[in-house]
């Protein structure tokens, strides 16, 4: 919390009213000054702006009437509004700001881990355990059809709001909310 003094200036502030929600006391928003502008962000987004900004991978920060942005490894573009967060990433694949990792943004569109190919326009993949839709997204970026399975229900809801901000990636992607086994286990 006290990186934040950097990015707010009313970090004492909201620095308690996070802690109080993270605990249950408080419910709401957080309200935060930065540049002269007031943002209203909801506890997981300014849990995710100051964790990320105090381990060093959220730089480039800037505040104004049309947003707080920023830059994810001086790569992923940051923007929120309106208590809305949105990542661009390098090739122009939209996500919504949810609770996931940084580091799985990284393994995809920075590391390239994923990489089978510069076209897969020819391609089926099928993506078991598909979160939020980063790969499926990142394969029909590339041109493959992707069957994506996710089996949770609130991973699948994201997933479906991520596929929505890529219209031009919509028809290649199908989502399955189902699960592959009926049964618990390995």
């Amino acid at each position: 919390m006290i990186s934040s003094r950097r990015l707010f200036s009313n970090w004492l502030l909201a620095g308690v009213k996070y802690y109080l929600a993270k605990h249950g006391v408080f419910k709401g928003d957080i309200v935060v000054k930065c540049g002269g502008e007031k943002y209203v962000l909801n506890p997981r987004v300014y849990s995710f702006i100051v964790n990320t900004y105090y381990n060093g991978l959220l730089r480039d920060v800037s505040c104004s009437d049309s947003g707080f942005t920023g830059k994810l490894g001086g790569i992923i573009d940051l923007k929120i509004r309106n208590n809305n967060g949105l990542l661009r990433m390098p090739d122009g694949t939209l996500l919504t700001l949810e609770p996931h990792g940084v580091g799985m943004l990284y393994e995809t569109w920075l590391y390239d881990i994923h990489f089978l190919g510069f076209d897969l326009d020819k391609w089926f993949v099928l993506d078991i355990g598909a979160y939020i839709g980063d790969t499926a997204l990142y394969y029909a970026r590339r041109g493959a059809f992707v069957v994506a399975v996710e089996p949770l229900p609130s991973n699948y809801d994201v997933m479906l709001r991520n596929i929505e901000l890529n219209p031009d990636l919509k028809s290649r992607i199908m989502p399955m909310n189902i699960a592959v086994s009926g049964e618990d286990g390995f």
